[in-house]
């Protein structure tokens, strides 16, 4: 059972179930007296005033919708729009039978008349849970109280406030300078951040060209699933050098001849090196990969027609590669057939908007894509 209603001579028990049937029972004997289908789910079953109808939540395939029903033979006599609430937490009804009030989890209150079962408005109130409603003896008014520990009066027809226990909050002086200061330093930050998006487009427009992936060699890899979470950037297997026939990787080389550093996916991390860092004009600095290092680019892989094909590792690192630097990584040959390409993003990093600001990325997100096309 979801909800119960006793009928207006209190001789039958009308309930909703999760089933979504509506069941009459008899109040002294506990027999089911009749049973209907109304959709997959009743709840918040309640009797509509002195009548012998009643209202309810009835939950459909795709949708949620009140329907007023004659319980007594499952007819549906009317039915609402379909209801916009995530989840709903309570529903009451007026005395006289006229309004239906709904509130949903966080203290949205909706205000419905049952004459036509129409959404009449919905009301300013407090964000709050666990609220419960009561109508005045002539149902003129209403009272909502919640976890928000207030208590407020509204009038049904209108939905105007009419009284509340607690008054609203009303800041100090102080508070209000410091509110207007916070205000005041959020917009400055927010205009930098707009002035500099406006030069990141220009930026990244003009540097992009600067960013690419080149054949370097053939030659030996290791399993990727045997690397380490932080890994030497020493070159080492990119040593090697093997004709096609005999390789089973092709090493590639990621170029930034750009002025800004770029960030990069990498499967592991890197020792940091102190000499490897970038300084931007106002003192800011940021730490990366110098030139000639080698890494594992953590990269996607798409077919012929660019549609993903599943491959590689569910989990990653990233790295700073510097301006004018230039890394190798390692491809299998094996993943780059049948006209396959590998893909992988890479941001562009530059002063940060404001000092609170923990986003060095500047500008959109770009995609590199080395495929079987470009061998040698």
């Amino acid at each position: 059972f979801t909800s119960a209603a006793y009928s207006t001579d209190g001789e039958r028990i009308i309930t909703g179930l999760q089933d979504g049937s509506l069941r009459t029972w008899g109040a002294t004997t506990g027999t089911e007296l009749s049973r209907s289908q109304i959709g997959e789910n009743v709840s918040f079953l309640n009797r509509i005033g002195t009548s012998k109808k009643v209202v309810a939540l009835v939950r459909g395939p795709t949708e949620k919708r009140f329907k007023i029903i004659e319980p007594s033979t499952g007819d549906v006599l009317s039915t609402s729009r379909p209801i916009d609430l995530t989840y709903v937490e309570t529903v009451s009804v007026s005395g006289d039978g006229q309004y239906l009030i709904v509130v949903d989890n966080i203290g949205t209150v909706e205000v419905w008349t049952l004459s036509d079962l129409m959404f009449r408005r919905r009301l300013q109130y407090e964000y709050s849970g666990g609220d419960a409603v009561a109508f005045s003896p002539d149902s003129k008014t209403f009272y909502i109280g919640g976890d928000n520990q207030n208590v407020l009066q509204y009038e049904s027809a209108t939905g105007r406030k009419l009284w509340q226990l607690l008054a609203d909050f009303k800041p100090a002086e102080s508070e209000t300078r410091l509110i207007a200061e916070k205000d005041k330093r959020v917009s400055t930050i927010i205009e930098a951040k707009k002035k500099r998006d406006a030069q990141a487009a220009i930026d990244v427009a003009a540097f992009r060209t600067k960013v690419y992936v080149k054949f370097d060699h053939y030659g030996s890899m290791s399993d990727p699933g045997n690397k380490r979470i932080v890994e030497s950037d020493e070159p080492a297997e990119s040593k090697v050098t093997l004709p096609r026939n005999a390789a089973d990787a092709v090493w590639l080389r990621l170029f930034n001849d750009s002025p800004l550093p770029i960030k990069i996916p990498t499967q592991s991390m890197y020792f940091p090196n102190p000499k490897c860092v970038h300084v931007f004009p106002t003192g800011e600095k940021i730490g990366g990969l110098c030139e000639r290092r080698e890494i594992s680019i953590w990269h996607g892989l798409e077919d012929r027609t660019g549609k993903s094909v599943r491959y590689g590792f569910d989990f990653g690192s990233s790295a700073i590669l510097l301006p004018n630097s230039s890394v190798v990584f390692p491809v299998p040959l094996a993943i780059l057939r049948n006209g396959n390409s590998i893909v992988f993003g890479y941001s562009f990093q530059n002063v940060k908007a404001s000092v609170n600001d923990d986003d060095w990325d500047y500008g959109e997100k770009l995609e590199l894509r080395f495929g079987e096309k470009n061998l040698k």
